[in-house]
């Protein structure tokens, strides 16, 4: 404000002044001021701070610091900006960096799997660019809409594990995406276009057991025991011990009509007593040989593991039954509806289960 003999109106501000550290940005009054004069600041809020300007001083608040500088020789009307708008900056920036720093190596290397890795780094980016746009501010709804429009749009094209994962690919090389990619192909019995892909990223990491795993399934899907077996001896050689292994070699030996298969299965359940494929598979190669007592010793322990175990639940419900034990199985087969209502085998064997007792 200048003094009163002047007969000027007095000029307002807002910006930083008016408590947004993110723009610090503030209005002054008429012509350019010059030392001496009184300046009264206003921000947003509604709150006053007046000055007298002088050459070399500055105005400080919990706003920010203000040279007296950057508002003399300043017209009315003008923007200047307080230091902690630099501040929040440097915040946002080392927030950036700082969150970045541990997955530089994975993006020199464009090994990430998807952008979720730097969310949290983005977190820094995004808090910039609002303080940054802070004076567009009304426009902000409109941008809101836009963005939420173009969400929904974007899930509707990528509402899949599997459109994700084919959408990074186009995008990037990261062989854990690809490996997923591959994965969701495998599963989804498209094994001609997950071989290839596990080919690839084997040959550029021929160390990595997961993968290997990956190639040594796919191979026996296709028809090629001997590849998938190679993958796997390749896959124990880069993780000896691995219990995974041990029992995927186990599944290719025993389809194969290998008689190796059972020393594959007792070298996974050494390797990891607790490993629950291993204890499945065991469980049932002792029921169909007519050992029951092992058998349910196999079964006991899978489920002590994991009780919601539907597989371990149902042939467990089987085996008491053909034992004799029709409240035993149909606890297991209750056990198993509760997990699944929907598991058509258990409540087959319910249903059977009832019609024999009614015998």
């Amino acid at each position: 404000m200048r003094k009163a003999n002047h007969r000027r109106r007095l000029c307002f501000l807002s910006g930083a002044l008016a408590g947004c550290p993110a723009t610090g940005t503030a209005k002054l009054m008429s012509d350019p001021l010059a030392p001496g004069e009184d300046c009264l600041l206003i921000d947003t809020k509604g709150r006053y701070y007046l000055i007298r300007l002088t050459e070399g001083a500055e105005f400080h608040s919990h706003l920010g610091r203000l040279p007296h500088a950057e508002i003399i020789g300043a017209r009315e009307g003008s923007s200047v900006v307080t230091e902690k708008g630099s501040r929040l900056a440097v915040f946002c920036a080392g927030w950036y960096l700082l969150n970045l720093a541990p997955k530089l190596p994975l993006l020199a290397a464009n090994d990430l799997m998807l952008d979720h890795w730097v969310y949290l780094a983005n977190a820094g980016l995004f808090l910039w660019a609002a303080s940054a746009l802070y004076p567009l501010r009304k426009l902000f709804p409109a941008a809101a809409l836009i963005l939420i429009m173009a969400s929904a749009v974007n899930i509707t094209r990528r509402d899949t594990d599997l459109k994700i994962y084919e959408h990074g690919a186009r995008r990037s090389q990261s062989k854990p995406m690809l490996y997923n990619l591959a994965r969701e192909y495998y599963l989804l019995g498209r094994t001609a276009e997950s071989l290839p892909i596990l080919e690839k990223i084997t040959t550029e990491d021929p160390g990595n057991a997961m993968y290997l795993n990956g190639l040594a399934l796919a191979r026996w899907r296709g028809g090629d025991t001997p590849g998938a077996l190679a993958a796997l001896d390749a896959a124990l050689a880069a993780k000896p011990g691995s219990a995974e292994t041990h029992y995927n070699r186990y599944c290719v030996l025993a389809a194969a009509g290998k008689k190796e298969a059972g020393a594959a299965l007792a070298a996974s359940l050494q390797a990891d007593p607790r490993y629950a494929p291993s204890l499945l598979a065991a469980a049932r190669l002792n029921a169909g040989a007519g050992r029951r007592l092992p058998a349910a010793a196999f079964y006991t322990r899978l489920l002590e593991i994991n009780p919601y175990d539907l597989e371990g639940l149902n042939d467990y419900g089987i085996l008491l039954a053909m034992g004799g034990d029709p409240a035993g199985a149909r606890e297991l087969f209750s056990r198993a509806l509760k997990v699944a209502p929907g598991l058509v085998s258990a409540r087959q064997n319910l249903a059977r289960l009832a019609a024999l007792e009614k015998k």
